[in-house]
């Protein structure tokens, strides 16, 4: 078999670029050139390369690409391949490692081209024969999009889904496309994806071929025109699937190698006989699957459905030996019901007309319960005209695993959302630059905003103040998660919200940070309960002056203040005259609105740096802050008495304030507290005594 090698088709006019170029100029590189990727090279070696796919995906990511290099997002290490390598070598690379460009290199190491999909399909010209048509190995998972639709919806799909391309419909009927190369140039024009209509930017007409279209003319379609997609639709104009150069590589090379396997079992006897000549003409397409197939089952049966070929990982998945199941029925290496196993050889034997049949099949091994994904495929004889059925190809894959590590996933995701969802605190999350990406219904409640609304919002916005995002940002990088963190915010009507937030960082599978996820508790009640409770602790709760204790407070604080500035203060004890008298007589609401006003009136005669107090009953004190002289306390008693010549205006009623007051200077007559209380409460007594209403130091 002819087996050209990839220096005859690849791509040697490869555009390279260097690490530290900006993101934003590879784009326009590539949109400008119309290429699919960039290969990025330092010091004549290559380090890295990017993909439309890559930025696309990181676009939708929210990742931001101001002032970035290439070098932090290009995917590195790079696939490389020596020269002299065939092209059936290549695609197998290219497809276990699942991407579309291979780089070529010479034997010291510098680049010497690219092989693409699409330069392997020029070389598979002579391989597509006409019989072979489109509906046999298009795909019919697809996703479409509606004309009125976003572009960042579509978008979004492309990315999440790891698709080339979606389908824009209109009444069932194809009318566009979006493909990566699309995207790009967009990305480069700065289009608005959040607002822009796909029915403005799609690509069009959609070129469509019939399902019944020789690989041939698909081919010469895509070459023709420059495309590496077409869409397939039926006798209606219906899309029924969807064919790329993956599906036409794939389809050729997976074709050439179920035929070779069907001639290996049809020729089975002579094989025997002839062993060693029988390896050495296998094709590289079956030493390429058996090689790779090391976790793959590989069974063959006749069109009885008796097994008459079991590989090493068969017999390693069933538990049995080839020798005890040659010539047996396949059913005998399943543990399934007999319900199911008639179902299972009737699928099978309807594969005359579906050609290929796919299943998850639940067996018993022992007494657990395991799971085999099973692809079958029917053997045709080639020699016969019509080809008729001698056989089938059985291919199994434990996955069992992978079966209970998605259902632990899917418990998780759904305890997850019940949290999220019935969570009484905000539960948020949100990309790197603060747009948000999710918020439960406790978190749109809190902020008085829509969840719709706010998902359009940055969390930045809800901020009390802004600067406070730059210091949370220093902690929970450093640490990757902050716990209990206070941080202010405001709802719709701009109040103010105290919230402790809990927060942890969220990361690609290189470590690097791309969002953060938290939770908030609203703690505004609590903060106001907490400072009632602390005032109430500290002041007076009629008047709401401070009350005995932190007068005391206060007064230590000023005498030391005096003493280190050889300044002089001075309290005043002041008692209200026949308080006891409004009580009687007009009762104890009067008596309390009469408090209050005396109070307020006070307050209104003092210096800014005096303080009032009320320390019981109808007692009051004062402390006078550096005062120069005695003659400064007679200023302020003979100010108060004057305020008090006005009647206080009580409901209807108008009572006079008639007050004893007693002053001591400090550190004139001392420096202990309570003895200077003292002092000032014995003048107060003595004006009592002498008539009232007056003052005496």
């Amino acid at each position: 078999m002819y087996k050209p090698l990839i220096e005859s088709i690849l791509t040697s006019d490869v555009l390279t670029i260097p690490p530290n170029i900006l993101i934003s100029q590879a784009i326009d590189k590539m949109a400008r050139n119309k290429i699919s990727c960039l290969v990025v090279e330092e010091n004549d070696k290559v380090v890295g390369i990017v993909t439309e796919r890559d930025i696309i995906y990181l676009k939708m990511r929210n990742v931001s690409f101001e002032d970035k290099q290439i070098k932090e997002i290009m995917s590195t290490p790079v696939v490389k391949v020596a020269q002299g390598l065939d092209i059936f070598e290549a695609y197998h690379i290219l497809s276990v490692n699942k991407i579309r460009h291979l780089v070529v290199t010479k034997d010291d190491g510098r680049i010497m081209g690219i092989v693409t999909q699409s330069d392997i399909i020029k070389s598979l010209g002579l391989e597509l024969e006409e019989i072979r048509v489109v509906s046999r190995i298009m795909s019919k998972q697809l996703v479409v999009v509606s004309t009125e639709d976003k572009l960042s919806s579509a978008v979004h799909k492309m990315a999440e889904m790891s698709l080339s391309c979606v389908i824009v419909e209109k009444d069932k009927k194809g009318v566009g496309i979006i493909t990566e190369r699309d995207i790009i140039r967009l990305m480069n024009e700065k289009t608005d994806f959040q607002n822009v209509i796909v029915k403005y930017i799609m690509t069009k007409p959609l070129i469509t071929v019939d399902f019944n279209t020789p690989l041939s003319e698909v081919t010469r379609v895509m070459a023709q025109r420059k495309i590496r997609r077409v869409v397939v639709v039926d006798d209606e104009g219906i899309i029924v699937g969807l064919t790329t150069q993956s599906d036409l590589i794939k389809g050729v090379l997976e074709g050439k190698y179920i035929d070779a396997l069907k001639e290996i079992i049809q020729k089975s006897e002579r094989e025997l006989r002839k062993k060693e000549r029988s390896i050495m003409e296998k094709t590289i397409f079956l030493d390429s699957i058996l090689y790779s197939a090391k976790e793959l089952a590989i069974i063959s049966t006749d069109m009885d459905l008796n097994i008459n070929f079991f590989n090493a990982e068969a017999e390693k998945i069933f538990n049995c030996s080839s020798a005890r199941v040659l010539t047996k029925p396949v059913k005998t290496i399943f543990s399934m019901t007999k319900t199911d196993v008639n179902l299972f050889e009737k699928r099978i034997r309807n594969l005359s007309e579906t050609e290929e049949y796919m299943d998850i099949v639940a067996y018993e091994r022992g007494k657990l319960q395991r799971f085999l994904g099973i692809k079958v495929s029917s053997i045709h004889d080639l020699r016969h005209r019509n080809k008729l059925i001698r056989g089938y190809v059985i291919m199994a894959k434990d996955i069992t695993e992978r079966r209970r590590e998605e259902d632990i996933l899917k418990e998780s995701e759904q305890k997850y959302r019940s949290i999220f969802e019935n969570s009484k605190d905000a539960v948020y999350m949100t990309a790197l630059d603060g747009s948000f990406l999710e918020i439960n219904l406790a978190g749109s409640d809190l902020f008085g905003f829509s969840q719709k609304d706010i998902l359009e919002m940055n969390i930045k916005d809800l901020y009390h103040n802004p600067g406070e995002r730059d210091k949370f940002l220093r902690l929970i990088q450093k640490n990757d998660y902050v716990k209990d963190y206070k941080i202010d915010f405001i709802d719709r009507q701009n109040r103010t919200i105290h919230g402790v937030v809990t927060a942890v960082t969220q990361k690609d599978k290189e470590g690097n940070v791309i969002g953060f996820q938290g939770i908030i508790r609203d703690e505004t009640e609590k903060k106001k309960q907490d400072e009632l409770i602390s005032h109430m602790a500290f002041h007076d709760a009629l008047t709401g002056l401070p009350n005995r204790h932190t007068f005391f407070d206060r007064l230590r604080l000023e005498i030391a203040h005096t003493k280190r500035h050889k300044k002089m203060g001075a309290i005043m004890f002041i008692d209200l005259d026949d308080f006891k008298m409004i009580n009687d007589t007009y009762g104890h609401n009067v008596g309390d609105l009469f408090l209050k006003g005396i109070a307020k009136r006070l307050k209104g005669s003092l210096r800014a740096d005096d303080t009032v107090s009320r320390i019981g009953g109808d007692e009051f004190t004062i402390i006078m802050s550096e005062i120069t002289s005695v003659k400064d306390c007679k200023i302020l008693a003979k100010k108060i008495m004057k305020a008090f010549k006005r009647p206080l205006k009580i409901n209807d009623l108008k009572l006079n304030a008639s007050m004893s007051m007693g002053l001591s200077v400090f550190p004139l007559e001392g420096e202990n507290p309570e003895e200077l209380v003292k002092k000032a409460d014995n003048m107060m007594y003595e004006v009592k005594h002498t008539g009232k209403n007056n003052f005496k130091i």
